[in-house]
């Protein structure tokens, strides 16, 4: 029996867009109504220690200016998080709405995504090319001098 529109077929890995997109939701609205409850979270150890930002001070801030719908903020606070968080949920829902309408709506964005970013999730195997990797390694670098110089 085939499998039906937007269903993984029997014995084929559900894709991983399909389980991150509601998280990504559920983290919105977490951030978005229940912003008191971060202020109970503790400082930033590595700051303490060493008076340096660590590469992702920042990200708490960013996360809840995001979901209050200031853009500019967010980005002023850890620019790497917001800009990773809107192109994960980009392709999450590009992927949601492939998987679910039973049809690619673009083969080429897909192999570009995959060419640029050098990753996908092989069942449950995360894999990444050798240059993705330096490009990974390069944005968490300039995010982290940006943070020094700013903050």
């Amino acid at each position: 029996m085939p499998a039906k529109a937007g269903l993984p077929a029997p014995g084929r890995p559900l894709d991983v867009n399909v389980v991150l997109l509601p998280f990504l939701l559920f983290g919105f609205l977490l951030a978005r109504f229940a912003a008191p409850l971060f202020k109970l979270l503790p400082a930033c150890t590595f700051r303490q220690v060493t008076g340096v930002p660590c590469p992702s001070c920042g990200a708490t801030r960013a996360g809840l200016a995001l979901a209050q719908g200031d853009l500019m903020v967010a980005l002023s606070y850890n620019p790497l998080l917001v800009i990773g968080l809107g192109i994960l949920f980009g392709w999450s829902v590009y992927r949601v709405f492939e998987i679910w309408s039973g049809k690619a709506v673009s083969r080429g964005l897909s192999k570009m995504m995959i060419k640029i970013f050098g990753a996908h999730f092989v069942g449950a195997k995360f894999r990444m090319r050798q240059p993705q990797r330096w490009l990974t390694i390069g944005a968490i670098a300039l995010n982290w001098i940006y943070l020094i110089l700013v903050t």
